[in-house]
């Protein structure tokens, strides 16, 4: 089956922003369990609601763009070093 260049365009465009969602609902969920694991289940839920709650969070996870892939990295970086600060074991360390 051949597609015109305009049902291409429909589906890039439909996997790009479902894409950027996908990064921001991850970046939201990873900002939770930081907070989570650095104070606690209520500290995890006040910042995982102050990150959802930003006007230009959910501005650009509507966009194509690389602004949410970064803000996921940047939220990685961040549960990842709430590990490696705070390991509830020793064996927490190697799980990285």
């Amino acid at each position: 089956m051949v597609y015109s260049e305009a049902e291409n365009l429909t589906v890039i465009y439909t996997c790009g922003r479902v894409t950027s969602l996908l990064f921001s609902v991850a970046s939201a969920g990873l900002v939770f369990l930081a907070g989570y694991k650095l104070k606690g289940l209520k500290a995890g839920i006040i910042s995982g609601l102050l990150f959802v709650s930003v006007p230009i969070f959910a501005m650009h996870s509507k966009f194509i763009a690389v602004d949410t892939t970064c803000g996921f990295f940047v939220a990685l970086s961040l549960y990842i070093s709430a590990f490696i600060e705070f390991p509830k074991k020793e064996t927490d360390i190697f799980l990285i």
